[in-house]
């Protein structure tokens, strides 16, 4: 009998909606966290040399004392917020962050530059933010307040000069009667008992301290700009707006350089993906994405230190623009926008490449060596018959752009074929982060744990299962073909399987056991859904029937061995179940 999977790889039992997905504000606030983020990190040459391109970045902005920025491009699932945790602690100059192997030479490469500078390495995460001033500003003040308590912020709120009006004003009138015309003294509550108790209507020097040093969205900061409009300012109303974004990041630059540091890296967490969830609102799309420029060109002087900026590219929005059904015109000034900085930023780019190393290190490891031997050895027993073998490593309908994958990169990923990861690559890019490629990839392991032994090849039918039964993607236009191959699977055919199989909805809902080679053909009407959802995936693309058969290799067995292709045959053909059956 052949050997369970699962004692040769770990396989939890369960499944977290955060299993492989890392929010940047999370990973970097505390020290078991970044030893965390380090650890589970996976290095590859290729990462290195993203490493070394955004450190170059750094240490360019430092040397000649100018601010710039660069776009981290890849799709859900590429590792963008790790790589930022990992360059945040690098940055920090973090021991662990140092003593991480694969990173040790690029970190030594460009320590004469980096070393001995004090850098302030802070993570923003952009999602629900009204505007880049408030996801900013309002984020520096609560990092500097973590890591300078007590320390005088910066004026980054239009309350704040309220505030040094107030302070003039009460230098003028005495601390007496200044609080008492805010509302303070002895007899401040006046007739109403509950004043003190709610907080609102008692203002003495140290609580009237407490609110100035506050952040301007807390409770008592707000409180006070209340009681100072009422009484002393009433011509003044904004209470909840952010300077402009140009005077903010000066702002910051001298602050930041009065506490100490040579340079400020904003690490700009899913900034991209923000604005393209406003993609119907025009006027907030134009007014926002002119901010970028403004993250390294100042249009008010020279700012005391650089600021260095990375921003978190999902996707590129002319591909967004155009799913979404948007018009020319609004595809035209989408790229006029980005055009304009195109030679402000440069980019990082983490290509999906990477995803076979990383699932092999974190998912797929063998426990110890005789469990990689056992892998090998299963690994080493796939049919190799070239009509099956290049379709599993992805390798049809290849061009300058697709050259597929080769043995050593199935042999890491195994039991996921190429052509599969292809498949999970192109869908959970287009999906919500919960969604990652990793993530479904781990839900299908544990799903099987207790049947999927190490010979068993997992298909790519399976992924339809897990991604378009799912949640739906971001962009209407994927959207819509979701919908369509759900309902056609609902509506056509799986009522046409049960009728083969004579099975009832009932029966099926029971979770009985179903009858010899019901999978088999549940998994090629999936496939041949998935290859018209999953347009760029090669493998998929014009389908064959001795195509079909090897994409779900292993799922069709036949008394003679290569004769899959004419069971598939003989099924789109009549539509009746042959006789071979199904594992």
């Amino acid at each position: 009998m052949s050997t369970l999977l699962k004692d040769l790889i770990h396989i939890p039992t369960t499944t977290g909606d955060e299993d492989y997905v890392l929010r940047l504000t999370d990973s970097v606030g505390t020290e078991s966290a970044v030893a965390s983020t380090l650890d589970d990190y996976v290095v590859t040459d290729k990462i290195r040399d993203a490493f070394s391109s955004a450190l170059n970045l750094v240490a360019e902005a430092i040397t000649t004392d100018t601010s710039k920025g660069a776009f981290l491009a890849g799709s859900f699932g590429s590792g963008k917020s790790h790589f930022m945790a990992v360059l945040h602690a690098i940055l920090r100059h973090e021991p662990l962050a140092r003593k991480k192997t694969e990173l040790q030479g690029v970190i030594t490469q460009y320590d004469p530059q980096l070393r001995e500078k004090n850098i302030l390495p802070l993570a923003f995460h952009l999602l629900g933010a009204n505007t880049m001033e408030e996801a900013l500003f309002s984020g520096y003040i609560r990092q500097i307040q973590e890591l300078h308590p007590g320390t005088t912020l910066p004026a980054l709120h239009d309350s704040d000069n309220l505030l040094v009006d107030a302070e003039q004003m009460r230098t003028r009138l005495g601390d007496d009667a200044f609080f008492a015309g805010l509302g303070g003294g002895e007899d401040a509550t006046g007739d109403d008992p509950w004043g003190s108790v709610v907080g609102t209507g008692t203002w003495d020097t140290e609580r009237y301290s407490r609110a100035r040093a506050a952040s301007p969205d807390s409770e008592i900061r707000r409180e006070l700009v209340t009681a100072l409009v009422e009484n002393y300012f009433p011509s003044y109303t904004r209470q909840a707006e952010y300077v402009d974004i140009d005077t903010g990041l000066q702002e910051i630059a001298d602050h930041a350089a009065l506490l100490g540091y040579d340079a400020v890296v904003l690490f700009l967490d899913e900034l991209v993906l923000w604005l393209a969830f406003a993609v119907n609102d025009a006027a907030f799309f134009r007014r926002e994405s002119q901010k970028l420029t403004k993250l390294v060109e100042s249009s008010i002087g020279h700012r005391r230190i650089p600021l260095i900026s990375f921003i978190a590219r999902q996707m590129d929005l002319r591909q967004w623009f155009a799913e979404a059904g948007s018009t020319g015109a609004e595809q035209e000034a989408l790229d006029r926008a980005f055009n304009h900085q195109s030679g402000r930023f440069s980019e990082v780019t983490l290509g999906d490449d990477n995803l076979a190393h990383v699932a092999h290190q974190r998912l797929l490891k063998p426990k110890d060596a005789e469990a990689e031997r056992i892998i090998n050895e299963a690994f080493d027993r796939l049919e190799r018959r070239p009509e099956v073998w290049d379709v599993l490593l992805d390798g049809i309908n290849t061009d300058e752009k697709h050259r597929g994958a080769d043995e050593a990169a199935f042999r890491l990923t195994y039991p996921f074929s190429p052509a599969l990861i292809s498949t999970l690559r192109s869908l959970a890019g287009v999906m919500q982060r919960e969604r990652t490629a990793l993530k479904v990839m781990q839900q299908m392991l544990v799903d099987r744990r207790d049947e999927l032994t190490v010979d068993d090849l997992i298909p790519v039918g399976d992924a339809f299962s897990y991604l378009v039964s799912g949640q739906d993607p971001l962009d209407s236009a994927h959207s819509a073909l979701f919908r369509a191959g759900r309902s056609l699977y609902g509506d056509k055919f799986l009522p046409l399987i049960r009728e083969t199989h004579n099975l009832s909805a009932a029966d099926m809902s029971a979770g009985g056991a179903v009858p010899r080679g019901y999978a088999m053909d549940d998994r090629l009407a999936k496939t041949l859904l998935l290859s018209a959802i999953a347009r760029d995936v090669p493998a998929l693309r014009d389908l064959t029937t001795t195509r079909l058969a090897s994409l779900n290799h292993g799922s069709i067995t036949t008394p003679l061995p290569g004769n899959e292709a004419s069971v598939v045959r003989a099924k789109i053909n009549t539509g009746a179940p042959p006789s071979p059956s199904c594992t």
